[in-house]
């Protein structure tokens, strides 16, 4: 059994560290970086502009998304092998309850995934024209989805549906979308430099 959160904080501790000094090995000699990532990728013609590399803005931004996805990834990718590796029949960690609670149950019904589906799409265009009211309406879309599948269809009572999700909501919820609302203003700042 692996530890999601331990696989988690070393993939997300050794981006902290390498991110950095990767921009520092750009400023100092992008030549040679640029001549490394051709290798790796077939067609790619990169050009560094090593000043941007080390303003601080920058930096400090992109070591964060780059360290906050792969903490993510390392605890999904911790959970999903725990979940899949071998149990006694009958015996059901917290991890594997909790994943199939979220990722099966919790998100089932067509009109709770038409309800989210709508919410992803107005919440990439509330970041993308930096609305707040929009990104909020997006999340109260999302949030009656779960409502309408749990207390309406399903007939559970409310204060059930809220103490199963409270902490999935918070932690997971709320990463997720810092993500997604990152990977969007990313693009834009790529596309439109602005």
């Amino acid at each position: 059994m692996l530890k999601p959160i331990a696989l988690a904080n070393t993939l997300a501790l050794l981006d902290l560290i390498g991110h950095p000094l990767i921009h520092l090995w750009v400023s100092v000699h992008p030549q040679s970086y640029e001549s490394l990532m051709q290798l790796f990728v077939a067609g790619l013609h990169l050009s560094v502009e090593p000043t941007f590399e080390l303003l601080p803005t920058h930096l400090l931004l992109s070591t964060v998304v780059e360290a906050s996805t792969l903490w993510l990834v390392g605890y999904i990718g911790g959970s999903v092998y725990n979940m899949l590796s071998d149990q006694p029949k009958g015996e059901a960690s917290l991890h594997q309850m909790t994943l199939s609670f979220f990722f099966g149950e919790f998100h089932k019904g067509f009109i709770n995934r038409l309800l989210h589906g709508i919410g992803f799409i107005l919440f990439a265009v509330g970041v993308w024209q930096l609305s707040p009211l929009l990104i909020i309406f997006s999340l109260v879309i999302q949030e009656s989805g779960h409502i309408i599948q749990q207390v309406i269809i399903e007939k559970r009572k409310i204060h059930l549906l809220i103490s199963h999700i409270i902490g999935w909501q918070i932690v997971v919820g709320t990463a997720v979308f810092i993500l997604y609302a990152l990977l969007i203003l990313t693009l834009k700042q790529v596309l439109y430099g602005n």
